[in-house]
């Protein structure tokens, strides 16, 4: 509980982190993986592991309780079988998945792009199966056919601007994460964490005003270019869900001014109950 607007964002804030035991609960998990995948894929395999390592949220520190997954990047050497997957990117998907067929796996994503490794903790693992492609990899789509993917590049074209907004970038996106889980995940982690950077010019610490701009002025970032590739993350929509996503905005728009402009007049309680309706239960009360 919280008797303002500027304690009830900070105790919130605190309680999105991961604590000590689920970071190295995470870290583990990774070096479980790499375990698995390298006794599968040894130096003497036709297509030995490379290594292992954390992307997404997970590396950036922008993940929130609860997790719900996390992911890990693998790459194998293909110099040997090459031809005969180059033309089926699928091949790579089901071969780790196979190789991994004493546990509960499953190829997941809007194309088939990872092999999901389940955990009854729920805490899973989403393994982003690559090659080399010089400085990059490729990444099946699921369909046959590959994309290039450069998470370090990803990786560091959000620490900048983590730096160039100084250092607010990463509180505000793990509220608004939380947000948008608790509003129907309108929008992918990704896609949210590059539309709230592009939003944000400058950033100060007042997380409740920049929570509140960032509804108001979000709409129109919605097609942000992805970093490495330059496509439009907007084009992942359809046109049903980019409106859906558009009236979430306005509407947690309306709540976060309200809250604001309750906290100006000294009202922090009325502040705290909008606050809790654009965050959810979990976010304290006033008391």
């Amino acid at each position: 509980m919280a008797l303002t607007a500027w304690k009830a964002f900070e105790d919130f804030g605190a309680k999105l982190r991961l604590t000590d035991i689920q970071e190295a609960a995470v870290k583990a998990r990774r070096s479980r993986v790499n375990t698995l995948l390298s006794d599968a894929f040894p130096a003497g395999s036709t297509m030995p592991l490379f290594s292992t390592r954390l992307i997404g949220s997970a590396r950036r520190n922008t993940i929130v309780r609860p997790v719900d997954d996390i992911d890990v990047l693998a790459v194998f050497d293909d110099a040997q079988v090459w031809a005969s997957m180059a033309n089926d990117s699928k091949k790579l998907l089901y071969r780790v998945r196979n190789a991994l067929a004493g546990y509960s796996t499953d190829v997941i994503g809007a194309r088939g792009q990872a092999v999901r490794l389940f955990y009854q903790d729920g805490i899973n693992v989403d393994i982003a199966c690559v090659v080399p492609y010089g400085n990059q990899y490729f990444l099946p789509t699921g369909n046959g056919a590959w994309m290039v993917t450069d998470p370090d590049a990803v990786d560091a074209f959000l620490g900048r601007r983590q730096t160039e907004l100084g250092g607010h970038l990463r509180p505000v996106v793990r509220l608004l994460k939380r947000w948008n889980n608790v509003h129907s995940k309108r929008l992918g982690s990704f896609h949210l964490e590059l539309i709230a950077q592009e939003t944000f010019s400058s950033m100060a610490g007042n997380y409740r005003e920049a929570t509140m701009r960032f509804f108001e002025w979000a709409p129109s970032f919605i097609d942000v270019a992805d970093p490495t590739s330059g496509r439009s993350m907007g084009t992942r929509l359809t046109y049903l869900q980019r409106q859906n996503v558009i009236a979430s905005l306005a509407a947690n728009y309306a709540r976060a001014r309200d809250a604001v402009a309750y906290e100006a007049g000294g009202d922090h309680a009325a502040a705290i109950t909008k606050w809790k309706q654009v965050f959810g239960p979990e976010f304290p009360s006033y008391g």
